[in-house]
């Protein structure tokens, strides 16, 4: 009996150890950034139209312009907006949002919101003019929130606005 709990003792600590060997570290800047690192080029536009569905966590903000509906990502998340004492945009709002088509590594383009202005006329900058970080993220070396050190941006750099 004993013997069978010194074995299942070694065993349990093989697995584990050997676990974490295999795990390694992430090679993420750890800022939030995400997929989007280092980006050469990126077409911009502005588009206007009527907010035909809303963002839910991750999905965006669909735009019917009239032509086309453009799914719509980066208009940050709602904590950024209540700093701002703003409402996000709500379904069948109309909105102009300047946008650049990125391309990523899985072959998909999508469309990041770089600024907005509202149906009352209010213009939010969604992106730093220069170096293109989201506004919501800390400045270079600034940082938001505990443990984050601001970031490099968001690798849009290269996207000259429509502004």
């Amino acid at each position: 009996m004993h013997h069978q709990a010194i074995m299942a003792t070694a065993i349990a600590l093989t697995l584990g150890t050997t676990t974490l060997a295999l795990a390694g570290q992430g090679a993420g800047p750890g800022n939030g950034t995400g997929p989007i690192h280092e980006l050469s080029t990126a077409s911009c536009e502005i588009i206007t139209g009527t907010v035909a569905s809303a963002a839910v966590a991750g999905e965006g903000y669909v735009i019917d312009t009239g032509v086309e509906t453009v799914n719509v990502f980066g208009l940050g998340p709602i904590g950024y907006w209540d700093r701002l004492e703003l409402v996000p945009p709500q379904v069948g709002e109309s909105i102009t949002v300047d946008i650049c088509w990125l391309s990523f590594s899985d072959e998909t383009t999508k469309a990041i919101a770089t600024a907005i202005t509202l149906m009352d006329g209010t213009y939010v900058e969604l992106r730093d003019p220069i170096t293109n970080q989201p506004s919501w993220r800390g400045g270079q070396g600034g940082g938001q929130g505990q443990g984050q050190a601001g970031g490099q941006g968001q690798g849009l750099a290269d996207c000259t606005g429509p502004r």
